[in-house]
């Protein structure tokens, strides 16, 4: 009896034990299980936050558009939320700053939002306005165009005028822009196989000239008009005898005091300006109904426009010409007559774009002639810093 006793003591601990195991057992995949269920929640927080922060980044880069398609200088653009699969982003612009009258500054905060996860983005962007999209522009009804010998340069890159060197890390224009097709082929046809490599810009190929929608004929004799009426404007009518000539050592505006010269001709074909001797100069110089013509030693910084009717920028071989900015020649009308050219290059003229000449004289401009245009001249964006933040 005592031995059949004891087999019955182990048979009851052995069960304990077997509880015992599949306790242990239960408990074990219990708390597997609670730990996957953890790491799928962890991983889905985690995927859910990086869905957040590529929403919000793209909330960025959607400001950065909206910025650039703005019309204004500074862009006033109001808080706004856009759905994009599977999430959405909201993007809030700071209020925007004026740096100078081509640049402004706008501070952005986007949030992106993916499930309960959300997150947040800040970006500054400076917007930077060009009042010109190449070296030489070309518009209007006609275009005739002169290229004599192979030592002129049309150049869109970014020149600094004080040394004449080219500026580091700066986007090129193009050498020159028309406003049609045809125009384009019309100055290509012109241009020898040498004279074709003098033209150079934005594209890196030879020539770069290039049809543009920035700043139509209405736009630039637009301008011209409003330029030649703005307060401070110094304007010079031609007399009856169809030439105004300047002449001996002259200078109007200075790198340090730029200017704006307006010279008013009669739209009769024939009105010139006559430049001789050494001529220095900086800001604007409009030349209305009535051709340009540089005969010796010319320097300018800043921006020409000669707009209106049977107009033309002419230079003669003696002496060295050279434009640190753009030239812009708008014909308004038609003419037939032989030395009618819209544009004529030859000797040593040398037409090279600068953003920084060109900044200087839009603070000439007053804003009436600037705010209708903000949508019609070629502008770029920097972002200057990014950064995410914590909620």
């Amino acid at each position: 009896m005592p031995f059949k006793r004891s087999l019955k003591d182990e048979r009851g601990v052995i069960l304990v034990i077997t509880l015992l195991i599949i306790a242990l057992l239960i408990g074990a995949g219990a708390g597997a299980m609670a730990l996957v269920q953890t790491d799928l929640k962890i991983s889905a927080n985690l995927k859910n936050g990086t869905q957040a922060f590529y929403l919000a980044e793209a909330g960025i880069e959607w400001a950065k558009q909206q910025i650039k398609n703005a019309a204004a200088n500074p862009p006033y653009l109001i808080r706004t939320t856009q759905n994009l699969y599977p999430g959405t982003f909201t993007v809030h612009f700071e209020e925007p700053t004026k740096v100078t009258k081509l640049s402004s500054t706008v501070a952005v905060q986007s949030t992106g939002t993916f499930g309960r996860s959300s997150s947040i983005v800040q970006a500054l962007v400076t917007k930077t306005y060009q009042l010109a999209d190449a070296a030489l522009s070309i518009r209007g009804d006609e275009l005739d165009a002169v290229f004599k010998g192979k030592t002129f340069l049309v150049d869109g890159k970014d020149y600094n005028p004080a040394t004449g060197e080219l500026v580091e890390g700066t986007q090129s224009r193009f050498g020159i822009s028309v406003a049609s097709l045809k125009a384009k082929s019309a100055v290509i046809d012109e241009l020898s196989g040498q004279q074709a490599s003098r033209v150079v810009g934005k594209g890196g190929t030879t020539p770069s000239v290039e049809k543009t929608s920035f700043l139509s004929s209405d736009e630039v004799a637009r301008i011209a008009n409003d330029l030649c009426n703005a307060p401070g404007a110094i304007v010079q009518d031609i007399v009856s005898s169809g030439t105004l000539r300047i002449s001996g050592n002259t200078t109007y505006g200075t790198r340090g005091s730029p200017g704006l010269y307006c010279f008013n001709g009669s739209a009769i074909l024939g009105d010139k300006v006559d430049i001789e001797g050494n001529f220095n100069g900086a800001g604007i110089l409009v030349v209305r109904d009535a051709d340009l013509v540089a005969s010796d030693n010319f320097h300018w910084e800043g921006i020409i426009i000669v707009s209106g009717t049977g107009v033309g920028f002419r230079v003669k071989r003696k002496g060295d010409k050279n434009i640190f900015g753009s030239l812009m020649i708008n014909e308004r009308g038609t003419d037939t007559e032989t030395g009618t050219e819209e544009i004529r290059l030859e000797g040593a003229v040398k037409l090279r774009y600068s953003s920084s000449a060109l900044t200087i004289a839009a603070e000439l401009f007053p804003l009436s002639a600037l705010e209708p245009i903000y949508g019609s001249i070629p502008s770029s964006l920097e972002q200057k810093y990014w950064r995410t933040v914590t909620d």
